[in-house]
C-alpha cells in the first residue's frame, strides 16, 4: 500500500523528510507530487512555498488539472483553505490572517474549482470540518494527525 505524505509546518522544511517519506517525483524527494492510481489523480503540494496567482507552483498545478482525464481529482495539502479553528482567522477583510491559508482560498480551490476536482484534503488545525462551498470542490480539514 502506497503511502504519500505531504510536509506541513511541525516538519520545519527539515531536509531527512525527505529521506523518510518517498514522493512520486524523478528523485522522490519533490515537495510537489502528483500520480494517477486506479483512474484518480492524486496532487500532493508543500503549501508553505509561493502558490500565489501566476506563480511557478500555481501554473505547475494548473498544468496539471487542465491535462487531467481522470473523473476524481484529490489535492493533499497541510494547510485547508478554510477553517473554523485557530488557524482560519481572517483579516478585517475577511481574508485568511495566515500566508498558507489565504493562499489555498484565493488561488488554490478556485483552480481546483475551475477544473472540476473532487476535493482538497488539509490538516494543520487539529479538528475535523468538511465544507460544501458552492464551487463544488469539497475542502477536508483531517487535523488530527498530531493532536
Amino acid at each position: 500500500m502506497p503511502l504519500y505524505a505531504v510536509i506541513g509546518n511541525h516538519e520545519q522544511r527539515a531536509p531527512l523528510y525527505y529521506e523518510m517519506f518517498w514522493t512520486p517525483t524523478p528523485d522522490g524527494r519533490g515537495p510537489n507530487w502528483a500520480q494517477v492510481r486506479g483512474g484518480v489523480l492524486l496532487i500532493g503540494i508543500e503549501g508553505q512555498e509561493d502558490w500565489s496567482a501566476g506563480s511557478d507552483n500555481a501554473r505547475w498545478l494548473e498544468g496539471l488539472l487542465a491535462a487531467s482525464k481522470e473523473k476524481f481529482v484529490f489535492l493533499f495539502t497541510h494547510y485547508p483553505g478554510w477553517s473554523s479553528a485557530g488557524h482560519g482567522r481572517v483579516d478585517g477583510e475577511g481574508r485568511p490572517v495566515e500566508g498558507p491559508a489565504r493562499q489555498a482560498r484565493e488561488v488554490i480551490l478556485p483552480l481546483l474549482a475551475r477544473y472540476g476536482a473532487t476535493a482538497m484534503i488539509a490538516g494543520h488545525d487539529h479538528c475535523y470540518e468538511r465544507s460544501e462551498p458552492p464551487d463544488g470542490v469539497t475542502a477536508i480539514t483531517s487535523g488530527g494527525g498530531g493532536a
